[in-house]
């Protein structure tokens, strides 16, 4: 096997001797240029739960794939390397590294005031600095200047024509007008975040940068569109263009988009019609009360909302399962978890008090509708007062249930899966619900937030997010004070990957709302 990997990187290295001068490289690995493959010869598997976390005796690499064609903004086969982010576990000292500041644009990070980036996107490199201790707790190579020949766009400097020109015609014809030229703005570290404004990336907060694009002219009225010349970012544009103006929508999963009515593949809701005149994903500030709170003591939360293209503050929301904005607040090691609203305030803010039990580091996902916009779940970090972050991603250790049974609140809960647990299948889950003494059937459940039960699951680093709904929906127009429900209660899920899962699941019974939880594995 040592063999193996020998060969491996001995060919990962020959890559990198092949790839631009100016592309930077770790271990071998160029983006772009290798592939899983490559990368899981010389690191092993990625860490159980995940496809693209590795850890190493001296670091742990975070590597960024292509999961379809086009993506991130680059035209490269499925499971290349898009970037490759390393987190040494001994940091580097900053006089050691040497740094040529002159090459490179220095970053100030919006929250933390020690933290700088040090950034050089001719070379494809970025170093995370803290300044205060003199250290490098990071290091992310991504694609140079000298790859945009790979970009999707066939009409960035540097990339081919998509097609041969055609032969001139014989007729005489006008002369064709050059192509408007319109001024577009991309995130240096994420190209795929794409604006007509400027701004800021809603990712990494990065400044947007200033690309220059060339829109395709329409075609003639009732012509067919000749796709052959279009790259394939003009194409999405186009289909949009010729797309009705209505889609549906999940709004527990705004990325499920269709274009006509049916249930989400992932959790099995109706879908919504609606006719967005806002698109994109909105602005979303977190302001916490005192900045880092201590556990065990309250702590306000501001939540303030803003138009993705105008950015002013959004004031008017649909109510989603009798709320404006579901808040969920989720500890990083998945022992923690809330289930909140947020209320709007006269000024168009959410605010709430809430108590972080115990120190370390938390993930808010918000749920929430803007008027006029698509549905929106976002997710952002709050970190306690005497937590000290650690340096690269670290994951909660989930060890699946033994048993699917449990009691709390007087309750025995009993959770029946479907069909086996595996990765892009939609499988019911089905708790039964029985009193804990006499063993009875549970029918007086009521329903919470206007349904039977509401569903979060999560995965280890929570970056896959499920939020479902019973099966069985509330009869409409009914009077929910005087509804009773049970003993099942059916929930479907997708799980869209490999690993742990953790799931929680809430029940209203008696004026009490009961958090019920479990650890599966998914094939």
């Amino acid at each position: 096997m040592n063999i193996i990997r020998l060969i491996i990187a001995g060919a990962m290295i020959t890559l990198a001797c092949l790839a631009p001068a100016t592309a930077k490289t770790w271990r071998g690995i160029v983006p772009l240029r290798a592939n899983r493959t490559m990368v899981e010869g010389l690191l092993g598997p990625p860490q159980s739960g995940t496809r693209h976390v590795y850890v190493t005796p001296t670091e742990t690499v975070l590597v960024t794939y292509a999961d379809r064609p086009c993506a991130g903004g680059w035209q490269v086969p499925i499971d290349t390397v898009i970037s490759v982010s390393v987190s040494p576990k001994s940091p580097l000292k900053l006089s050691e590294v040497q740094l040529e500041e002159t090459k490179y644009e220095k970053r100030r990070d919006n929250h933390l005031e020690s933290i700088y980036y040090y950034v050089n996107q001719n070379e494809g490199i970025n170093w995370t600095v803290d300044v205060a201790q003199g250290i490098v707790t990071n290091v992310e190579y991504y694609p140079s200047a000298s790859d945009a020949s790979l970009k999707c766009s066939s009409t960035l400097p540097g990339s081919k024509p998509a097609t041969k020109p055609r032969a001139p015609s014989t007729r005489t014809t006008r002369k064709s007008k050059p192509a408007p030229t319109r001024a577009q703005f991309a995130c240096p570290m994420h190209p795929d975040v794409i604006s007509s404004k400027r701004g800021f990336c809603p990712r990494c907060r990065m400044r947007l940068v200033r690309i220059a694009t060339t829109a395709p002219e329409p075609a003639p009225s009732g012509s067919a569109t000749s796709w052959s010349g279009l790259s394939t970012r003009e194409r999405v544009q186009e289909m949009e263009r010729l797309a009705p103006s209505y889609e549906y929508i999940c709004p527990m999963h705004p990325a499920v988009h269709e274009g006509q009515p049916g249930l989400c593949p992932i959790c099995g809701m109706p879908l919504t019609k609606v006719d967005p005149a806002v698109r994109g994903e909105y602005g979303f500030l977190v302001t916490a009360d005192p900045p880092k709170p201590r556990p065990g003591q309250n702590v306000g939360l501001q939540l303030t909302i803003s138009n993705p293209h105008s950015g002013e503050r959004a004031k008017e929301y649909v109510v989603t399962h009798e709320k404006l904005l579901h808040l969920f607040i989720v500890s990083q090691d998945l022992s923690e978890y809330q289930h909140l609203h947020p209320q709007l305030l006269p000024d168009g803010t959410f605010s709430i008090e809430t108590v972080l039990p115990k120190a370390g580091l938390y993930k808010l996902h918000a749920d929430f509708f803007p008027m006029g916009g698509m549905p929106q779940i976002i997710h952002r970090e709050l970190m306690t007062a005497g937590h000290a972050p650690r340096r690269g991603p670290r994951l909660p250790r989930l060890t699946p249930d033994a048993t699917v049974v449990k009691n709390l609140d007087g309750m025995s809960v009993t959770l029946e899966l479907g069909g086996p647990l595996v990765a892009g299948t939609l499988v019911p889950l089905t708790y039964q619900l029985a009193d804990a003494k006499t063993g009875a059937p549970v029918r007086d459940l009521e329903p919470y937030l206007g349904a039977w039960g509401h569903t979060l699951i999560l995965n280890t680093d929570q970056s896959e997010y499920l939020h479902t709904h019973p099966s069985e929906m509330l009869p409409s127009g009914a009077n929910t004070a005087s509804l009773r429900g049970g003993p099942k209660v059916e929930f479907k899920a997708m799980f869209p990957s490999a690993g742990d899962y953790r799931i929680w699941t809430q029940f209203q019974r008696g004026g009490k709302v009961t958090t019920v939880s479990f650890t599966v594995r998914v094939k």
